[in-house]
């Protein structure tokens, strides 16, 4: 018995690092931290509160609805704001607010999803022509996907699906499964208290089928891959710890650390944006100063600092540089660059 009881615990030390359901290992973000200093675009446009950022070639799109418009272009090399699109409305090539904007350095693709209608509409760049509307509400599932992203070959959606967190559709949009559980705190809850109480940014790899979730509320973050269709969880980092609860509505205690606030996937890397102050401390506003950077199997590479409190991000990998949301000066929100 005190042999299997040895051999019993030297497993747990060697799998310590997976992180496995009932662990306390969480991400140790201070292991390896590189310090990047920011500086504000001169962009004398309007940013009002921009949700969603993107990059793409030279030109940085960002969603600042204002004056009818959903979506803006700045000219990254050459210091030039380039115009305003996407009108808001039903009509064709318009929009309903608010917006997810994202693109990938691979092909010249750049995808807008509008969460109230499930619509995403895919542009050409650089002329932002779009080619291509595709709809995720549709009959063989009742729910419409609360965010949208790309894989190689599948879309993935996150929303309150009838049998698991994420769902997965084809490259023409059709639904064909879902799979994920939530994580839980010691106790069972329908899917729609589970989705609130653990809710989460998601980011994917778009030259695989993986893809990262890491929670808002609790120190949760899972790497999955897609094969076929299944869902193979490959590391996983929790606590099992959460202050908030669900009683009918969201009640968050003032000591609840606020973690993973939004991110971003690469072919190469996970990007987080991880805040680690408290609700009280974050005035309930998700930003934070470190933005934590994984391969896609889940391991740990290393933590960028900023030396601003930024609120959304992108990652231009080709021409290392990070571009940011963040309050200026003047406390209103600006974008900006940061080197790598």
């Amino acid at each position: 018995m005190k042999t299997n009881n040895v051999l019993f615990f030297c497993l747990i030390i060697s799998c310590c690092f997976l992180a496995c359901s009932g662990s306390t290992t969480s991400v140790n973000y201070k292991q390896n931290v590189i310090q990047i200093k920011g500086e504000f675009l001169s962009i004398d446009h309007f940013i009002g509160n921009p949700h969603s950022i993107t990059c793409k070639d030279t030109l940085l799109i960002y969603y600042d609805r204002y004056d009818n418009k959903l979506m803006s272009v700045y000219d990254i090399k050459n210091n030039h704001f380039i115009g305003r699109y996407v009108s808001e409305g039903n009509g064709p090539g318009e929009a309903i607010a608010p917006l997810d904007i994202f693109s990938y350095s691979q092909g010249n693709r750049l995808y807008t999803y509008q969460r109230n209608t499930a619509t995403l509409n895919i542009f050409d760049m650089p002329e932002l022509k779009i080619t291509t509307t595709l709809s995720f509400s549709s009959p063989s599932s009742k729910w419409r996907p609360s965010k949208i992203q790309k894989m190689k070959d599948y879309y993935l959606g996150e929303t309150v699906y009838d049998k698991g967190r994420f769902g997965l559709y084809n490259l023409q949009g059709e639904f064909f499964h879902a799979g994920v559980t939530y994580p839980f705190d010691g106790e069972e809850m329908d899917r729609i208290a589970a989705r609130i109480l653990y809710q989460g940014n998601t980011c994917t790899n778009p030259e695989n089928n993986q893809f990262a979730v890491g929670c808002l509320l609790c120190d949760h973050l899972s790497f999955y891959e897609v094969n076929e269709k299944e869902f193979v969880l490959l590391k996983e980092y929790t606590s099992n710890t959460i202050k908030a609860r669900y009683p009918g509505q969201l009640v968050i205690q003032d000591d609840c650390t606020i973690n993973y606030t939004w991110a971003q996937g690469t072919a190469a890397y996970c990007y987080m944006l991880f805040s680690g102050q408290t609700y009280s401390e974050n005035n309930s506003a998700a930003c934070g100063h470190y933005i934590v950077v994984f391969d896609w199997q889940g391991n740990y590479i290393k933590t960028l600092e900023t030396d601003h409190k930024i609120k959304t991000f992108c990652v231009d990998e080709i021409n290392n540089q990070v571009y940011a949301t963040a309050l200026n000066s003047d406390g209103e929100y600006g974008i900006i660059q940061f080197k790598l």
